[in-house]
């Protein structure tokens, strides 16, 4: 939902959970595109499932959110028990003219 959300906009105050998951597609889904023609030579289910989880597991590294912070797309990761008074917050921020 990041991006689809509307995720790094530069005028935008983007708040995170730390659940959240920075992708398109999940790990499994974009390791079954980005390799689908070595998956495709794997007959076998257990082997094929064996290779995909294998093959997820960068995407899972690289889909957290301490990942977007430190690529600065995203502002603040935050409990979820905060995301009332924090969304609150942000839109008091951008209606005073504030920014990220």
């Amino acid at each position: 939902g990041y991006f689809i959300m509307g995720g790094s906009d530069p005028e935008a105050i983007t708040l995170s959970w730390p659940t959240t998951q920075i992708a398109y597609l999940g790990p499994e889904g974009g390791a079954a595109v980005v390799h689908r023609k070595k998956l495709a030579g794997i007959e076998d289910r257990d082997d094929h499932r064996l290779l995909l989880d294998e093959l997820a597991e960068p995407f899972r590294r690289n889909m957290n959110p301490w990942r977007g912070a430190q690529m600065a797309t995203i502002d603040n990761i935050i409990d979820p028990v905060e995301t009332r008074p924090r969304v609150i917050q942000a839109f008091e921020a951008l209606g005073r003219g504030g920014r990220r």
